[in-house]
């Protein structure tokens, strides 16, 4: 969605969110405005050949109108599933590093744009981001 454009399928407002909020959108950066996405629970798998854990809160960021998150939000089910199943492919070494934290993001990102390509036909994700993330 361009910044200053309506979403004709943008959730309604609830306390708190942007739009009720009267967001601002600036100038600078992209014309398109960016929506996010916070799933409620945490995310915890084994990692690849390893002993350790690994905990993560996620959010997703998609530029595209409000359907995107309706469709993260009505599979979310199949969704945590596919995160779950990449976390648990991740080595180790990969969760130290920067570069493998923007790697494992990156294949987050297309597991959930797989999912929602197989119920709706369209991806539309922009990018997974970490809100919170451990390792034990």
């Amino acid at each position: 969605m361009r910044k200053g454009d309506a979403d004709p399928y943008a959730p309604a407002a609830g306390k708190g969110d942007a739009e009720a909020d009267g967001a601002v959108y600036g100038e600078g950066g992209s014309e398109f405005r960016t929506a996010y996405y916070s799933f409620d629970e945490s995310f915890t798998s084994n990692l690849a050949n390893s002993p350790g854990l690994i905990q993560v809160d996620l959010a997703v960021s998609t530029q595209r109108d409000g359907r995107v998150l309706q469709w993260v939000k009505s599979h979310e089910l199949a969704i945590r599933s596919a995160i779950l199943v990449q976390l648990a492919a991740t080595p180790e070494e990969d969760v130290y590093t920067p570069e493998g934290r923007d790697k494992l993001a990156k294949r987050l990102t297309a597991a959930v744009n797989a999912v929602l390509e197989e119920h709706e036909g369209f991806g539309g994700i922009d990018a997974v981001h970490f809100e919170a993330f451990l390792v034990q």
